[in-house]
């Protein structure tokens, strides 16, 4: 089964549907009682949840978020052999389904570990900085097995894996989450990833160059989820006091404002012609621009100074500045804030 929503013991009535009786069969099997398999969230089951966090040694919480999830549904192979080209059995099924699921596609789960299955295994070492040799041995085994994996799956960012590599995935993930930028999964990011997924307003499509002349719209805009998804947890920490606040993106078109350049990504001709920064983070679909009104659909110096305040409050390592009180320009990287 695959994880859909964080669960939890809400109170009565409480919080029920398949994916909490798959949770509630899992733990029996592992042997942790969650009570009757009803189907219902209710004590017995949070505290069966609590107590098998702690025995895996993951964040004890009582909630099932895609960390928990993702160990106890984890995939258990028994490792008895190094799976190489030519190999046949049911292993091969499982490391070639496991392929296919995150997006390493290998061709038919038949079992038989042919050409499209080396060609897969050998991708996903590269792209986990393992040592690339088509053989899935135990660390091959432990990195597609990782519950983390699942919940960059589940958080949309495992693209950026396949984009660029792990490392990367990993830093983009950590900034969108204004946690320490080291490409390390440890406690911190784990917490963070455990997480009700947020799912950013601006889209892959807001985020594409605008200059209709060079590029068709270049590039697709996958790489932006980690600053679409930090630029999306401003805007709601900002809108809990600013009331009737609204933000748009100045790459689509708008009545409010002529856009000089573009608020996300921008190619090298359009960023030359239009006087960006040689250096600009917009290049890389790493840097936003967002337009800030009041409920009157005016410009507001206010909202807009709250808006920067919450972006260095929420991200301390990045960058934020403003033209005319009217573009909020945000990144991840950068001075702490300016002007231009």
């Amino acid at each position: 089964m695959i994880y859909k929503r964080l669960l939890s013991n809400t109170g009565k009535p409480y919080l029920s549907g398949d994916d909490v009786r798959a949770v509630q069969q899992a733990l029996k099997d592992a042997g942790f009682d969650p009570g009757a398999i009803d189907g219902k969230y209710g004590p017995k089951t949070a505290k069966a949840v609590k107590t098998y966090q702690k025995a895996m040694k993951i964040k004890v919480d009582g909630i099932v978020g895609p960390q928990t999830w993702g160990v106890l549904f984890a995939p258990k192979p028994d490792v008895k052999r190094n799976l190489r080209r030519n190999d046949t059995g049911e292993d091969v099924k499982l490391i070639q389904k496991l392929l296919n699921y995150f997006g390493f596609l290998c061709g038919a789960e038949d079992g038989i570990f042919g050409a499209k299955t080396d060609a897969a295994v050998r991708l996903f070492q590269k792209k986990m900085k393992l040592k690339v040799d088509g053989i899935v041995g135990s660390q091959t085994w432990g990195a597609i097995t990782a519950p983390s994996l699942e919940c960059f799956k589940q958080w949309g960012f495992i693209i950026l894996l396949h984009e660029r590599d792990y490392k990367f995935m990993v830093k983009e993930f950590q900034a969108a989450m204004s946690i320490r930028k080291d490409g390390i999964v440890g406690t911190n990011t784990l917490g963070k990833l455990d997480e009700k997924v947020i799912v950013p307003r601006f889209t892959e499509e807001d985020m594409r160059c605008q200059c209709d002349k060079y590029c068709g719209g270049y590039p697709v805009g996958r790489v932006s989820l980690g600053i679409r998804v930090l630029a999306e947890r401003v805007m709601r920490e900002t809108e809990k006091d600013q009331k009737g606040i609204q933000f748009y993106i100045t790459s689509r078109p708008n009545k409010h404002i002529n856009s000089a350049l573009a608020g996300g990504y921008r190619c090298k001709k359009w960023n030359k012609e239009r006087g960006g920064a040689s250096g600009s983070r917009h290049l890389k679909g790493l840097a936003v621009d967002i337009g800030v009104l009041n409920a009157s659909g005016k410009h507001d110096s206010k909202m807009r100074l709250a808006f920067e305040k919450n972006w260095l409050k929420m991200n301390t390592q990045g960058g934020v500045g403003h033209s005319a009180s009217k573009i909020v320009h945000g990144d991840t990287d950068g001075k702490r804030r300016w002007k231009y």
